[in-house]
């Protein structure tokens, strides 16, 4: 048995790719002598807080910098909102806290909030046992002078806010309104809450008090709002 091996020259290459693996290169080499020419023009002067840069190889021009313009803040409140993504700050915040050992105002001893739906007071916190406060993350009820005269002049106020028609829809569903209304065994429970809230809210013992009865029922009525300070009661349902 004869077996034939046949060889196959490589195709010399294309005088096309030729041509363009020189011009990569050429590019290539035009990029790094131009990066290696801006850091000789370029010199950062870090006490002065200023860059010079020479602009035609004789005349240098400063241009101011802010290297310290953005400084930590250890003395932070956040007013943590309802279904709103807050969870998230929470634990930023907390491992933040930790990390540079600062004092967290915490809830008392049973509870994960500070008696929300309640307005904030001073009397709903843990014994901070002498030492000043530097973050308040828990859910709390906004109270602008307590909160203030707890955490100092000098701290940061800040929350989180949620497009109010996705925010509604992740309560309604995840503080199960429907069973609480009585609604639960409709098509769509939302829908049949908004054709008319106020006949649903009726179904309550005593709508005056609902709050009272359950209290994330202040979510029905801009919940967000509520979270920021605002009585339920300032708000009215609008008839279409």
């Amino acid at each position: 048995m004869v077996i034939i091996v046949k060889w196959q020259k490589t195709p010399p290459s294309s005088p096309i790719f030729s041509r363009k693996f020189v011009v990569a290169i050429v590019v290539l080499i035009i990029f790094v002598v131009y990066i290696a020419n801006v850091g000789k023009m370029m010199s950062v002067d870090n006490e002065g807080g200023h860059i010079t840069v020479i602009t035609d190889g004789t005349n240098a021009e400063k241009f101011r910098t802010t290297p310290n313009s953005c400084q930590p803040k250890d003395n932070v409140l956040f007013l943590k909102t309802h279904k709103t993504g807050s969870s998230t700050i929470t634990n930023i915040l907390n491992r933040y806290g930790d990390l540079h050992n600062l004092t967290f105002v915490l809830p008392q001893v049973g509870f994960y909030n500070f008696y929300w739906p309640l307005s904030f007071e001073n009397s709903f916190i843990a014994d901070l046992r002498g030492k000043r406060p530097n973050i308040l993350c828990n859910h709390a009820r906004w109270n602008r002078n307590t909160m203030k005269e707890l955490m100092g002049k000098d701290a940061v106020f800040i929350t989180i806010l949620r497009n109010p028609v996705s925010q509604f829809e992740s309560t309604f569903s995840y503080m199960e309104f429907a069973n609480l209304l009585g609604i639960q065994a409709t098509k769509n429970p939302l829908v049949t809450f908004f054709e008319d809230p106020n006949r649903t809210m009726a179904k309550m013992s005593d709508i005056s008090t609902a709050g009272s009865v359950f209290p994330y029922l202040n979510f029905l009525k801009n919940g967000q709002s509520f979270d920021l300070g605002l009585e339920s009661a300032q708000f009215l349902w609008i008839k279409r």
